[in-house]
């Protein structure tokens, strides 16, 4: 996969291009970057995935050096997937609306991304 670096005041636009050169593809997991961004600009970032849609981000902010970016990104055999990351505060923000569902001996909450299984109570 691919690395990013980019210094403070990149612009309003980065392209983060991951490529497959292994021929095998990656499942999504969570990528992260380095990036240097300071942390009242962090709250500005937006990152829109391959699909045109925004992606969810998280921006681990640090006053004692640069920001780490996490998000999650599949990569097709052989392929490339391009993610588009912008510093304005413009554009939409990914709706991950938590599901909770109840099931024989736990309850799972999930919003898309990640998803947590509750054990119900027991009585020791």
């Amino acid at each position: 996969m691919a690395g990013l670096i980019c210094g403070q005041g990149y612009g309003a636009e980065q392209a983060l291009v991951l490529r497959d050169y292994t021929g095998r593809g990656f499942p999504p997991d969570v990528v992260s970057y380095t990036v240097n961004v300071d942390a009242k600009e962090a709250g500005k970032l937006r990152l829109t995935g391959p699909d045109g849609k925004p992606a969810a981000l998280q921006a681990e902010v640090s006053d004692k050096g640069p920001c780490t970016l996490s998000f999650v990104a599949g990569l097709p055999a052989n392929g490339n997937s391009t993610y588009t990351l912008k510093n304005d505060g413009q554009g939409d923000v990914p709706a991950t609306p938590v599901k909770v569902t109840t099931e024989k001996d736990s309850i799972v909450l999930a919003n898309g991304l990640l998803a947590v299984r509750v054990p119900a109570e027991s009585v020791q």
